[in-house]
C-alpha cells in the first residue's frame, strides 16, 4: 500500500488564495487522494485544504 500524496500550498492573499484554490480543485479532480495542507484563506479551505494558519491573521 503506497502513501497518498501530500501538498503544501502557501497563499499570503486574496488573488493568491483564489489562484491557489483553482489549482488544487484540478489536482484533486485528478488525484482524489491528495492530502493538502497549508497557509490560506476561504478559497483554499472551500477545497478541502487542512488550513494550519489563517492568512486572515497574517
Amino acid at each position: 500500500m503506497t502513501k497518498a500524496p501530500s501538498l503544501m500550498v502557501i497563499a499570503g492573499e486574496v488573488s493568491g488564495d483564489m489562484h491557489a484554490g483553482a489549482l488544487i480543485r484540478e489536482l484533486k479532480n485528478r488525484l482524489p487522494d491528495l492530502d493538502v495542507w497549508g497557509i490560506g484563506g476561504d478559497a483554499l479551505e472551500a477545497e478541502g485544504v487542512r488550513i494550519v494558519y489563517p492568512v486572515r491573521e497574517m
